[in-house]
């Protein structure tokens, strides 16, 4: 998926904003412990709209569940 979208996603849903990319997971950690993380959304910008669509149903379900988001994405 291009950068600008991921952006996209994680300016919208706080859930989907990446940590440390791979160069500083190895360097902090010796290892790639989030896949997320290190590489980001692997679709092509096609799924864009689906995995927006889907992301606002779960931030929905949390609302009308009254309770906060604790979503840790991880491939």
């Amino acid at each position: 998926m291009k950068a600008e979208l991921e952006v996209k996603l994680a300016e919208e849903f706080p859930f989907m904003r990446r940590g440390k990319n791979a160069k500083a997971q190895i360097k902090s950690d010796g290892r790639i412990g989030n896949l997320y993380d290190a590489y980001g959304c692997a679709f092509s910008d096609g799924w864009y709209e689906i995995i927006c669509g889907l992301c606002r149903d779960i931030s929905m379900e949390y609302e009308k569940a009254g309770v906060p988001i604790d979503i840790v994405v991880d491939q």
